[in-house]
This record gives C-alpha cells, structure tokens and sequence, in this order.
C-alpha cells in the first residue's frame, strides 16, 4: 500500500520543481499584475479546502445512499489517476507554451531577479494541472492517513518514513538534474 503512494507524492513534489521551472518560462503578467510563478500552488490549496468538506458531507453520503461503496482504496486508486492527469496537463502545457514560443517569439522577463526567456503564453494555463494535483491530494493522502491510523502505530511509523524517503529521493534527483 505504501509504494503504491509513493507514486503519487512523487507527481505531488513536482509542483515545487518542475511546475514552477515551467511556469518562469510562461507570461507572469497578467494586465499590470505580476502573478509570482511559486503562488499557483493557491489552486491545489483552494481545491482542498472546497473538496474535503464536500465529499465528506455531500458526495460520498450520497454515493452510499445510492449503494455505491466508495472504499479508501478506490480513493486511492481515483486520486492517483488525478495525479497522472496533472502530469499529462503539464506535458500539454509545455507542448502548447514551446508552439507559442514558435508562433509569437520570446520576450524577457525577471523571475527571482534572473533575466529569463518566456513565451507569450499566460502561466494561468498552469491552473488546472494545479486542481488535479488538488483533487489527486484529497482522494490519496486523506484515506491513506485513515488507512495507517487504523492499522496504528507500527504502520504509521513505516508511512511517514517512507514518505521522508520519497522527498529524498525526488529532490536528489533534482539536484542531479
């Protein structure tokens, strides 16, 4: 159960590396505001705050009312396809921001003081791989914590140990890379 997590804070810790390398290289300015690259996490926390309670309290009660048992691992299983959904946004992102740069030329911006190439196209279209990550959140890391907390502490311990592992592991490869 554990590995199969780990997947999904492994597409979870890319929106503070890889989202936020993409997001420097796309239009930062939107009219005379200038959206800082690291502040589109607000979508994935927006996401969490209106999903948990409505899920709670309104979509999983009525899915059991109807005879539909959402068990955690289904959760689970939903959460990390949400999870590959943000990764495949990204990849279209990147597709479509290298066809602006194409289309439309670059233009130089300072993001963390730095000159940087970008392209034309507005970083809000980073948003919805941001909601996916979002919602991927809510349906893996909520049960899983359910899961853990029942099966108590020999569990727990291995969970966050595995879960510190997971962080080691994705930012060395980064700073490899």
């Amino acid at each position: 159960m554990i590995d199969k997590t780990a997947n999904f804070w492994c597409f979870s810790f890319q929106y503070n590396t890889s989202y936020l390398r993409q997001g420097i290289h796309m239009k930062l300015s939107i009219g005379s505001f200038v959206v800082p690259a690291a502040s589109l996490v607000v979508f994935a926390i927006m996401t969490l705050i209106i999903l948990v309670p409505a899920l709670d309290f309104a979509v999983y009660p009525a899915l059991n009312s109807c005879g539909l048992k959402i068990t955690p691992l289904r959760k689970i299983g939903f959460g990390m396809l949400m999870g590959a959904a943000a990764m495949a946004v990204a990849g279209i992102v990147e597709i479509e921001r290298k066809k602006y740069i194409v289309k439309y030329g670059t233009f130089y911006q300072t993001p963390f003081n730095k000159p940087t190439n970008a392209s034309s196209m507005s970083i809000l279209y980073q948003a919805p791989q941001f909601v996916f990550l979002g919602l991927g959140e809510v349906l893996v890391n909520i049960p899983g914590m359910k899961m853990f907390e029942s099966w108590r502490h020999h569990f727990m311990a291995v969970y966050i140990k595995w879960h510190c592992f997971c962080h080691v592991i994705v930012f060395s490869i980064k700073l490899l890379w």
